[in-house]
């Protein structure tokens, strides 16, 4: 095979990748916005996600505020957590209830929060079934978390964040 002939396979190579990014990306943005309750991702979704999941960097625990105790978030009654904003490309984490009746909301900005919690608008408080992880997209933007816990017994409940 010639030098040209090789340099637009390559080339044809990178665009087809490059496209499937894009899809993929443009795909989960727009699922991100309007979740599934207890949804699985698309079959597609999973396609593109496997062939360009090593792009997406690795969520930092650091970023999360308040409730945080090393890899767990432990709460009593309620807790507000904030994500600090973090890079421009998207990374994910999840979080799986171990203990308690927790029940959550999850925006990108304070005043969503707020209406989430005072039950005004989407998106609504849902509650997590124990040992089933729920999924988050965070980028470059601050995120906010509201928990609510109804113990069982006296223990509080309690999140383990695993990240991808």
């Amino acid at each position: 095979m010639d030098k040209k002939k090789l340099l637009i396979l390559i080339l044809v190579v990178i665009g087809v990748l490059t496209l499937m990014m894009f899809g993929a990306g443009a795909y989960r943005s727009k699922n991100d916005r309007t979740p599934k309750e207890d949804g699985e991702p698309h079959p597609i979704a999973k396609l593109l996600d496997g062939a360009t999941g090593w792009l997406k960097p690795k969520f930092k625990i650091s970023r999360i505020e308040g409730c945080r105790d090393g890899s767990n978030l432990i709460v009593s009654t309620t807790c507000e957590v904030k994500i600090k904003p973090g890079g421009s490309r998207p990374s994910s984490f999840k979080l799986t209830p171990v203990s308690g009746i927790v029940s959550l909301c999850f925006a990108f900005s304070r005043d969503k929060l707020m209406q989430c919690v005072l039950k005004q608008k989407e998106p609504k408080l849902r509650e997590m079934k124990l040992g089933k992880e729920a999924g988050f997209t965070v980028a470059k933007d601050a995120a906010f978390l509201y928990i609510s816990c109804a113990p069982i017994g006296n223990a509080p409940c309690q999140l383990t964040i695993k990240t991808d």
